[in-house]
């Protein structure tokens, strides 16, 4: 089992720099701000979600140990999870995103790392159109680096269908296809459905026959590999003497018929020197495995057909996953045997919670034996929301800290899956200090309504009536607000009606802005009052100035393009505005937009110019894209006197920046200074890495100042008794002022 829950202690390690920090600071991101569920520490909580996964492997730190590449359909996001070792005997990742910028921009619909070159480093192999294209890995001394192969253009095969030519190689854009070794010969083989999603093109791979694997040679060596076909409307399987392979075209490029979807992995499933096929198929939410035997007349064909994949291969539990799954073979818990995880390939109606199916290789590489493990794979320790993820902080429980609450589109509800209406009130306590926060999850239905039809919510808190006490305004999918009163008797409490009332102009009309309403409350004439300023689906922020008095509200329409804003976007069609006005220090209005495209677009120039047009300072605010559909929330939450930031986007999860360098990571040191095991309960083990030598003194100071531990250092590793030590947070200091950790406890 490699979840680290299953751990009844914890320890949440973050490291920073115990250096001046200028006023003016960028943001820097934030990986182990600690966020805890049921009693537990979440390992990676910032890690953004996952959705529609696709899984390879690859060596980002040139650290000798593989390290877990994940591309998500949905949203065309990057996740990568660095391979820390073992820890307790088990495998442990930590996110980054520092090695994300080293990928090609442009990335989407399907992207698989394998090695096609022979060097050992795995490269890339995307899709493009129903083509794909390839970058190689041109990594040197520890820097991640690619360079386009065959000029940026799509890679190309020899066709002999009556006549030879070349073209691209085919594979349609929804499908997966599968790209291994399948010869043994060390180059990289291709089998990708055909055209008419009935049968499977073998693109055999030349290069080491040609004496050279670093020029690229494919050859369309069969058009119906296997002597199976699939049928075009579902997953019946069609093999043996009811299989014929009639069709001859000279062009597979100029098919009409289009390929319905479908997913392929190859492996030896029974060892005996053939590798199978694991398949899925759009419509479908289970895998099929077909097993292939060397027939008389040396063509592989299909032999056996099982549709309850894993289950012929040791599992109890076969997967059973919507929508559309896809099968990945790779070794995730390193212990030199490939493992299986299935994620779905679709863009919609698909789980997006429990969609990282995980089962170990008990067996072989060669005759695999499978054990279900979870459902929920890295996902189990980060936010995840489902589908989208938009932040909000304010301080619930009235105990003078802001809490984090996050709303999002939807989940999947395998209960009822035609359930659309999954859009749900996320609350995370703060239950950390006015200057190191940390989150415990509360609840994933904050604000429970008796019946709750309304989908895609964003929030916003505000007191528009005059009453002392904060109301609550739900914008949500179909483009009205939804305001909820406050019945709270203190300034500081929250007691919602379970009925809201649809939010009303001055002319008592219902105030609707077309689809995906993202409403803040916001004083933006300075008159006392709140204002209205409004995302929408498509990019625009509509304005609606209170004109009323301080018990009763008056919205009168200004303008639907606030500012002139208008969200970044993909096809120039949408945008999915979603702003946050914040004060500068000046006392001036700015905004920062979340935007289809991932980008915060970040206006000045608003106060006293709620008619003209803003300033738009930069599309692409501190360089920031954690995915698309983003919103962001600006605020402090350290006490520094600088702002942080909170970005959930379209994978379900949350990402934090922040300007305060204790909860700030320097990957260098993290990846070299160690603190194990994590999580932990009576003791630890400090490892400082190759600095050892240089680290005389280690110091565990509590958050008064007042020192609790200290130790001389003449070795590279110590351990450390931490059993007297009562719950809190606790700062390690190593030669005093060179770096610091901070250490949380929770007994």
């Amino acid at each position: 089992m490699l979840s680290l829950k299953s751990m009844k202690y914890s320890f949440v390690l973050l490291f920073f720099f115990a250096c001046g920090i200028a006023l003016a600071q960028p943001l820097t991101r934030s990986y182990t701000t600690p966020v805890s569920a049921d009693g537990f520490y979440l390992q990676n909580p910032w890690a953004g979600g996952l959705n529609s996964c696709q899984v390879s492997k690859i060596d980002v730190n040139d650290d000798g140990m593989k390290d877990l590449f994940i591309f998500d359909r949905i949203g065309s996001r990057i996740s990568i999870f660095v391979n820390m070792g073992d820890v307790q005997g088990q495998s442990f990742y930590r996110y980054s995103r520092e090695y994300n910028s080293a990928f090609p921009t442009g990335l989407t619909n399907w992207v698989l790392l394998r090695d096609y070159n022979c060097d050992g480093k795995e490269d890339i192999f995307a899709s493009y159109y129903s083509g794909i294209l390839l970058w190689k890995n041109t990594s040197t001394n520890g820097v991640l680096s690619f360079e386009p192969v065959n000029n940026g253009a799509s890679i190309e095969s020899d066709y002999d269908f009556g006549s030879p030519f070349t073209a691209p190689i085919y594979t349609v854009s929804v499908d997966i296809p599968s790209i291994d070794d399948f010869d043994g010969d060390g180059d990289m083989d291709i089998f990708a459905y055909t055209e008419q999603s009935t049968t499977v093109y073998y693109f055999q791979c030349l290069q080491v026959e040609d004496g050279t694997c670093d020029l690229v040679h494919y050859n369309c060596a069969n058009r119906c590999y296997g002597m199976f076909g699939e049928s075009p409307e579902s997953f019946a399987i069609v093999k043996g003497a009811d299989f014929s392979c009639g069709f001859n075209v000279t062009n597979p490029h100029a098919s009409t018929q289009m390929h319905t979807g479908s997913s392929i992995c190859s492996i030896d499933l029974d060892n005996n020197g053939i590798k199978d096929f694991v398949i899925g198929d759009v419509s479908e939410n289970n895998l099929a495995s077909i097993y292939f035997e060397n027939a008389m007349n040396g063509l592989d064909s299909a032999t056996t057909v099982h549709f309850d994949f894993p289950a012929q291969e040791g599992a109890n539990v076969a997967v059973n996953l919507p929508l559309f799954p896809a099968a990945y073979y790779v070794d995730v818990n390193s212990n030199g045997v490939s493992d299986f995880l299935a994620s779905p390939n679709s863009y919609a109606t698909a789980e997006d919670v429990n969609s990282m199916w995980l089962y170990e290789n008990t067996g072989a590489e060669s005759h695999p034996i499978f054990q279900f493990t979870q459902d929920d794979f890295l996902q189990h320790d980060m936010i995840e929301l489902g589908t989208g993820a938009y932040p909000v902080l304010e301080d619930v429980n009235a105990d003078g800290l802001k809490d984090l609450l996050v709303t999002n589109r939807k989940y999947f509800d395998p209960i009822t899956p035609s359930n659309n209406h999954t859009s749900r009130i996320y609350c995370y306590l703060n239950n950390g200090t006015s200057t190191v926060p940390s989150f415990n999850y509360l609840s994933n239905n904050w604000l429970p309504l008796a019946t709750d039809t309304l989908d895609s919510k964003y929030i916003s808190f505000g007191d528009d009536d005059g009453d002392g006490d904060k109301d609550l305004l739900v914008g949500v999918q179909n483009g009205y607000l939804v305001r909820y009163e406050n019945a709270a008797s203190t300034a500081n409490g929250y007691a919602f009606s379970d009925n809201g009332e649809l939010l009303k102009d001055n002319n008592g009309l219902t105030i609707d802005v077309g689809q995906f309403a993202t409403p803040q409350w916001v004083d933006l004439n300075d008159d006392g009052l709140l204002d209205l300023a409004v995302g929408e689906k498509n990019g625009n922020v509509n304005y609606y100035a209170n004109n009323g008095s301080s018990t009763a509200a008056s919205y009168v329409f200004q303008e639907d393009t606030l500012g002139g804003m208008v969200a970044t976007n993909i096809l120039g069609i949408f945008g999915y505005s979603v702003p946050h006005f914040f004060k500068n220090e000046l006392n001036e209005w700015e905004v920062l937009l979340g935007t289809e495209t991932g980008q915060v677009n970040h206006f000045s120039n608003v106060s006293g110019n709620l008619l003209g047009d803003f300033t738009l300072d930069t599309t692409d605010f501190e360089g920031i894209n954690e995915g698309e559909r983003c919103a962001v929330w600006f605020e402090d939450i350290t006490a520094d006197g600088k702002r942080d930031l909170f970005i959930g986007q379209i994978g379900g999860g949350l990402g934090f920046y922040s300007s305060d360098s204790i909860v700030s990571v320097n990957e260098s040191l993290f990846n070299d200074i160690q603190v194990y095991p994590n999580p932990a309960s009576t003791q630890l083990t400090i490892d400082a890495g190759s600095n050892w030598n240089a680290v005389s003194a280690l110091e565990f100071y509590d958050l008064s100042g007042r020192k609790v531990w200290s130790e001389r250092v003449n070795a590279r590793t110590t351990l450390v008794n931490i059993s007297n030590l009562s719950e809190g947070i606790y700062i390690l200091k190593l030669n005093g002022t060179v770096v610091r950790k901070k250490i949380v406890i929770r007994n």
